[in-house]
């Protein structure tokens, strides 16, 4: 709120009763300016007014202002700040006008104040509307009234408590928007429409309203503040016309309906809001709940694990430091827990890993998840290969990297021996491709002896010896023939080997098994 722009009068009194400051409307209504204000007393303005500001506590008094053969009606709150005071002066002159035109209508005053005294209880609208309206109704021969609930938004209103109309006939109200008809206007507006002698009105306004038989009409903007809550309205099909009086009636019934529905739609709000914030609450309790129970579960996990488990904390984008580490990275490295808490994750990488580790913590942001094979390095110095599984987390502000790590020294060993085992499995074949090489052409020397000499008795023999050397020839050409397969097998493993195609006669092959086996078959009697 502006004090300097303010409808209401401000006034600063000094400790010695002198006016310090006095914005523009107490100006106006004193009918002073600038130049006479500085050091002009109090009591000029406000005889009398210095036994209230002698009591040194907020207080309230009544004046009357004379300015220009005119009197107005003042309600002054006083107000003590420091050494000064604060005077608030507002005009009441008009809610005492207000007043005296509602005790002029029959019956107006007990109305205001059982709405007064309902507007402190009610906690349903509709419920106060209704029983309103049939006070008001007998009182001013009434029957209808309408009241909307205002959408700035969507720049709609819509229909919330009624009476005098059915519920079909209610559907077609159900919604109006900012501009249409009486309601849609007053909404719009933020002003008070009084409407007499409807029926002889071209207003296309008040066209609705016409078919609904009604003669004279009065809407009124609900506000709180300078913001619209919606409208309130009444209607008579009886009545031509309201009087003064019984506009001022309805005028201040609406504002104290605008005031408790300010309220009611504030209660609601902080209803809403106080659900919402214990739903949030318990959900809150919830969840820690379930961390404490995770938290529990996670440390059992990380302090029993075999494998060897690492918390590595990094808060505000400082330095990382071991958070937490289990009883198998101690037994792994050869450190205490306190002693791997006071030294940097990097302590423990080996020299030749710490680019890698470098790279590893640049992306692992981006990737959450990483796996590196490093060396960790012993209390004692000795360098041990391990997995390390990388995860990325935040909690509370901090980026935390939880890291699995698996010993490889067993598996590495059993890698080296399985290559030591294939180099010596590679030379020994190698040695025995070699020893037959050469024993086949060791044994080829002699049997080309033996064909020949078979083939040369062959020659001139007959008979029984004829067919022996035969057998010796067939024999001897066989054994070669395995003995060029053996080469051919060590060729095949070194890698020389060459195949060409050549034509074969079946026959001869056949026949010469044939006769290669027959004395072997005999001999089994088959």
């Amino acid at each position: 709120m502006n004090i300097h722009t303010s409808n209401e009068m401000f006034v600063v009194i000094g400790a010695d009763l002198n006016v310090k400051y006095m914005n523009e409307t107490g100006r106006e209504a004193f009918g002073i300016t600038g130049d006479q204000l500085s050091g002009i007393p109090v009591t000029n303005l406000l005889p009398g007014i210095e036994k209230d500001i002698g009591m040194n506590r907020e207080s309230q008094a009544e004046f009357i202002l004379s300015n220009h053969g005119r009197e107005k009606r003042m309600r002054i709150s006083i107000f003590p700040y420091e050494e000064d005071f604060v005077l608030v002066i507002k005009n009441t002159t008009s809610g005492d006008t207000v007043k005296g035109l509602v005790e002029q209508t029959k019956g107006g005053q007990q109305i205001m104040d059982e709405v007064t005294q309902r507007l402190l209880l009610s906690k349903e609208p509709k419920e106060l509307l209704d029983h309103l309206f049939d006070q008001l109704a007998d009182l001013l021969g009434l029957d209808i009234y309408f009241n909307y609930l205002a959408d700035p938004k969507a720049q709609k209103i819509s229909l919330i408590n009624y009476k005098g109309i059915g519920h079909s006939e209610a559907k077609q109200w159900k919604q109006l928007e900012y501009g249409e008809a009486v309601c849609g206007y007053v909404a719009q507006l933020k002003e008070r429409v009084v409407a007499n002698h409807i029926p002889a009105s071209s207003d296309p306004k008040l066209q609705r309203i016409k078919e609904l038989g009604i003669q004279c009409y009065v809407c009124h903007p609900l506000i709180a503040g300078e913001e619209v809550l919606g409208t309130l309205s009444f209607g008579s099909k009886s009545r031509e016309a309201f009087a003064q009086a019984e506009i001022y009636l309805i005028e201040k019934i609406c504002e104290q309906v605008g005031h408790v529905l300010e309220r009611m739609l504030i209660m609601e709000e902080l209803q809403h809001k106080n659900r919402s914030l214990e739903k949030a609450i318990k959900e809150k309790e919830a969840l820690f709940k379930l961390s404490l129970s995770l938290n529990k579960k996670f440390r059992e996990i990380f302090h029993t694990s075999k494998d060897a488990m690492l918390l590595v904390c990094c808060a505000n984008r400082g330095k990382p430091f071991f958070y937490e580490v289990n009883a198998a990275v101690v037994q792994l490295l050869g450190y205490t827990a306190d002693e791997l808490k006071k030294m940097p994750p990097k302590a423990i990488i080996a020299p030749e890993y710490q680019q890698i580790i470098d790279h590893v913590a640049q992306t692992i942001e981006q990737e959450k998840k990483m796996t590196v094979e490093v060396s960790w390095v012993k209390k004692d110095g000795e360098k041990i290969p391990v997995d390390l599984s990388i995860s990325c987390h935040y909690f509370q502000g901090r980026t935390y990297y939880l890291i699995i790590a698996r010993d490889l020294t067993e598996r590495k060993a059993f890698e080296q021996a399985l290559i030591e085992e294939k180099i010596a499995s590679e030379r020994a074949n190698l040695a025995k491709s070699k020893f037959l090489s050469m024993m086949s052409h060791e044994m080829r020397t002699p049997l080309n002896s033996i064909l020949g000499y078979a083939q040369m008795i062959e020659l001139k023999a007959q008979g029984t010896i004829h067919k022996h050397t035969g057998k010796i020839k067939n024999a001897t050409i066989h054994l070669t023939n395995l003995i060029n397969d053996i080469l051919d097998y060590v060729g095949l493993e070194e890698g020389n080997s060459k195949v060409a195609k050549e034509p074969v006669n079946l026959v001869t092959i056949i026949q010469y098994g044939d006769g290669f086996c027959r004395d072997q078959w005999s001999s089994h009697h088959l």
